[in-house]
C-alpha cells in the first residue's frame, strides 16, 4: 500500500514539475514576443499593429493538454506586468490588458477543441478555417472590444470604434501568422499521413526564399511598401511556397513577409504619407494585405496536403480488400451491371480463366446452360441470400457451387460483390448417399450393414473435415478480418478523417465486421463448439438462441435433460438433425413460430420440432423424404437406431417427430 501511494505522489510532482517548466518557458517568450510587437507599431504611437503574443497564446494552449492551461495562464500574468511596466502602464490597465488577452486565448483554444479539433494540425480546411473562424475572427473581436472599452475609459483613446478594429487587425494578424507557423512546426504527428515532412528541394527552397527577400526589398525601396499597388505580386510566391513545400514551407515564408513588411512599414514610414504614419490610418489596411496573404499561402497547401493524405489512404484501402480477398476461402468477384470488374485469384483458379480474359466478361457466361435463369435473376432482383447452381469453366467441365452476393455503394456507383464456394465435393457426397440408399433397397438387408457402415464413415469423415474447416476459418480467416476491422477503427478512432474517406473507412469496417460475424456463424454452424464443452442440452438452447436472433422466429422450448443418456456421436447426431430442420424451416416454410420439445421417459427419448409456416405436399411414394435436407434427417435417425415421422400440409405447417429407445444399460 505504501508503494502504491508513492507513485501517484511521484506522478503528480513529475507533471506539476513539466507544467511549471512549460509555464515559465511560455512566459519568457510571451515577454520576449511582446517586446518584439513594438518593432512593428509606429513610434510613439498607442497601437500596436501586430500583437504577436496573441498568435503566441492560441498556439500554445493548443499545443498542449487542456489540464496545463491554468500553468499557461498564470504564466503570463507577470510577463504582462513586466512588458507594460517598463511603458508606463498604469497598473489597472494591465489587468485589464491580461484579462482581454486570456479571455480572448483561451475561448478561441476551447472553441477550436470543442467544435473542429482536439489537436488541430491545420491538416484539413476544416481545421483551418475552424481556427480563422473560431480565434481569427470571434475571439479576437472579444479581445478587441475588452481592451477598446479599457482604452476609452481610461482615456488612451478617443474613438472606441478605431481602437476595436485595429486591436482585432493586430490579434487577427497573429492569429493568422504565427500560430499556423506553430501547429505546423511543433504537433506531434497523429501518424505518417498527417506529418508534413520537411522539403528535400533545398536549392528551391533557397530560390524561393531569395526570390522573397528580393520582391520584398524592391517593394520596399523603390515601390511604396505594402500601400503600393504592385502588392499583388507577392501571390505567385506565396502560391509557390503553399504549392511546392506544404504546410510548412508556406507557414514559414508567410510569416517571415508578413514580419518584414510590418516592421519597414512601421520603423520607417515605407510608402507612408506623414498624415498616415501620424494618424495610424494605414494600419487596418496593412493588417487586411497580410492577412490575404495568409491565406493565399496556407489554403493550396492544406488542399494538397489534404488530397495526398486521402490518396495514400485509398491506396491503403484497396491494398487491405486485396488481402482480404487473397486469404478468403472463397472466390470473390466485384461486378456492375452484370460484368466483372475484378476478381481475386481463387476465383481466377476456380474458372481457369487469366484475370485479363474475366475482367469485362459478363457473368452469366459463366454459368452452366441450365442455371443461366438463376443466375440473371439474381443479379436483376440484386439478390443477397445464398443461392445454389451449376458453372461452367473455361475448358467446359461443370462443377457446383453456393453463391452469396452483397451490394456496395462507392460513391455514386453501386457494385455487386459475389463470393463463390465450389460445393462439388459436398453435392457428389450427397449423390453418393443417394446411390447408396438406392443400392440398399436393391440389394436388400445384406447390403444393409455395408451401406450403414459407408454412411457412418462418410458422415464421420464430412464431421471431421467440418471440424477442421471450422477451426480454420476461426483461426486464419476469423483472425485476419479482426485485425482489418480493429486497424480500421484505430484510424477512424485516432483521427478525424474527412466525409468521403471516413465514409469509405466505415463502409470498409462494417463489411469487415459482417464477414466476420459470417465467419464465426458458419465455423459454429460447421462444429458447435458447446456441444463439447457443454452438452447436447445447452449447445441446443444456444442454437436456438442464436437462430431467434437472426430470423425473428418466435421459440417455445422445452428440453429435458438427456446429456447422460447419448454418447458424444449420438449427441452429434441429435445436434445435426435439429439443425437441419432450423435449416429447412428457415429456407421454406416462412414460418412465424417454431415448438421444440426433447423429453425422455422410461423407455424412451422423443424430439419434436412444430412450425407454423406453408407446409408441403406428403406423396404416398416416399418422395416426400428427398430433397429439403431430409434425407440427411433420415439417415442420422437411422444411425441413432430410432424412429422418424414427418406431418406436414399446404399451410397447415410441418411436424417432425423422432423417437429414439433407451436400452437398459442407459
Amino acid at each position: 500500500m505504501i508503494i502504491a501511494d508513492y507513485k501517484p505522489a511521484n506522478l503528480f510532482v513529475r507533471n506539476t514539475t513539466a507544467a511549471w517548466r512549460k509555464a515559465v518557458l511560455f512566459g519568457v517568450a510571451y515577454f520576449f514576443c511582446a517586446e518584439a510587437s513594438t518593432y512593428f507599431s509606429t513610434r510613439g504611437g498607442t497601437f500596436l499593429t501586430f500583437w504577436l503574443p496573441a498568435g503566441l497564446f492560441l498556439g500554445v494552449l493548443l499545443l498542449n493538454r487542456t489540464r496545463d492551461w491554468p500553468w499557461l495562464v498564470l504564466a503570463v500574468l507577470p510577463a504582462n506586468l513586466l512588458f507594460d511596466h517598463f511603458y508606463g502602464t498604469r497598473f489597472l490597465m494591465i489587468l485589464a490588458f491580461y484579462c482581454s488577452n486570456t479571455i480572448q486565448a483561451v475561448t478561441g483554444a476551447w472553441l477550436v477543441r470543442r467544435f473542429v479539433a482536439e489537436r488541430p494540425r491545420l491538416a484539413t480546411l476544416k481545421e483551418f478555417f475552424g481556427l480563422v473562424g473560431f480565434a481569427a475572427i470571434f475571439s479576437a473581436m472579444l479581445g478587441a472590444v475588452i481592451t477598446a472599452e479599457a482604452l476609452v475609459y481610461f482615456g488612451l483613446s478617443q474613438s472606441f470604434e478605431q481602437s476595436w478594429k485595429v486591436l482585432w487587425g493586430s490579434n487577427a494578424m497573429a492569429v493568422l501568422v504565427l500560430t499556423p507557423f506553430l501547429l505546423a512546426w511543433f504537433s506531434k504527428p497523429g501518424g505518417t499521413r498527417n506529418r508534413v515532412e520537411p522539403p528535400k528541394r533545398f536549392a528551391e527552397a533557397l530560390v524561393l526564399l531569395v526570390s522573397v527577400v528580393i520582391y520584398a526589398s524592391l517593394l520596399i525601396v523603390w515601390g511604396r511598401g505594402i500601400m503600393s499597388t504592385h502588392r499583388a505580386m507577392a501571390i505567385p510566391l506565396l502560391l509557390w511556397a503553399g504549392l511546392r513545400f506544404g504546410l510548412r514551407g508556406a507557414t514559414a515564408v508567410t510569416l517571415f513577409f508578413s514580419l518584414t513588411m510590418a516592421f519597414c512599414t512601421a520603423q520607417f514610414s515605407i510608402g507612408l504619407a506623414p498624415a498616415q504614419a501620424e494618424s495610424g490610418d494605414y494600419v487596418f489596411p496593412m493588417q487586411i494585405v497580410l492577412a490575404m496573404a495568409s491565406l493565399v499561402a496556407l489554403i493550396p497547401a492544406i488542399v494538397i496536403s489534404e488530397r495526398n493524405r486521402t490518396l495514400a489512404e485509398l491506396r491503403e484501402s484497396k491494398e487491405r480488400f486485396k488481402n482480404l480477398a487473397a486469404a478468403a476461402f472463397e472466390g470473390i468477384c466485384i461486378s456492375e451491371h452484370g460484368r466483372i470488374l475484378d476478381a481475386n485469384d481463387q476465383f481466377v483458379r476456380m474458372f481457369g480463366y487469366s484475370r485479363d480474359e474475366l475482367i469485362g466478361m459478363k457473368i452469366i457466361n459463366l454459368a452452366a446452360p441450365a442455371s443461366r435463369s438463376i443466375v440473371a435473376e439474381a443479379i436483376r432482383e440484386n439478390r443477397e441470400s445464398i443461392y445454389s447452381h451449376e458453372l461452367l469453366r473455361k475448358d467446359g467441365s461443370l462443377f457446383y457451387a453456393e453463391a452469396q452476393a452483397r451490394m456496395v455503394h462507392a460513391g455514386n456507383r453501386t457494385l455487386r460483390m459475389t463470393a463463390v464456394r465450389d460445393v462439388t465435393e459436398r453435392k457428389l457426397a450427397e449423390e453418393a448417399l443417394r446411390e447408396s440408399e438406392l443400392q440398399r433397397v436393391k440389394a436388400g438387408q445384406r447390403e444393409q450393414e455395408a451401406r450403414i457402415k459407408y454412411t457412418l464413415q462418410l458422415i464421420a469423415s464430412q464431421e471431421a473435415e467440418r471440424a477442421r474447416i471450422a477451426a480454420e476459418l476461426h483461426d486464419s480467416l476469423g483472425q485476419n478480418l479482426l485485425l482489418i476491422r480493429n486497424r480500421t477503427q484505430l484510424v477512424l478512432g485516432h483521427e478525424a478523417p474527412a466525409g468521403d474517406l471516413r465514409e469509405q473507412l466505415t463502409g470498409i469496417s462494417e463489411l469487415a465486421t459482417q464477414a466476420l460475424t459470417e465467419v464465426r456463424r458458419i465455423s459454429q454452424d460447421l462444429h458447435p463448439p458447446q456441444l463439447d464443452h457443454l452438452g447436447l442440452t445447452r449447445a441446443l438452447e444456444a442454437m436456438i438462441d442464436n437462430t431467434a436472433k437472426a430470423s425473428g422466429i418466435v421459440f417455445e422450448r422445452r428440453f429435458d435433460p438427456v446429456d447422460d443418456i447419448f454418447p458424444q456421436d449420438a449427441a452429434l447426431n441429435v445436434y445435426r438433425i435439429v439443425q437441419e430442420s432450423l435449416n429447412n424451416i428457415l429456407k421454406h416454410a416462412r414460418a412465424r413460430r417454431v415448438q421444440i420439445k426433447l423429453e425422455r421417459d422410461v423407455h424412451a427419448v422423443e424430439l419434436s420440432i412444430v412450425d407454423d409456416g406453408c407446409g408441403f405436399e406428403m406423396d404416398t411414394a416416399g418422395d416426400s423424404l428427398k430433397g429439403l435436407g431430409l434425407k440427411n434427417i433420415t439417415e442420422r435417425v437411422r444411425m441413432l437406431g430410432g424412429k422418424l415421422a414427418i406431418h406436414s400440409q399446404p399451410g397447415q405447417g410441418t411436424r417432425v417427430e423422432v423417437t429414439v429407445a433407451i436400452s437398459e444399460g442407459e
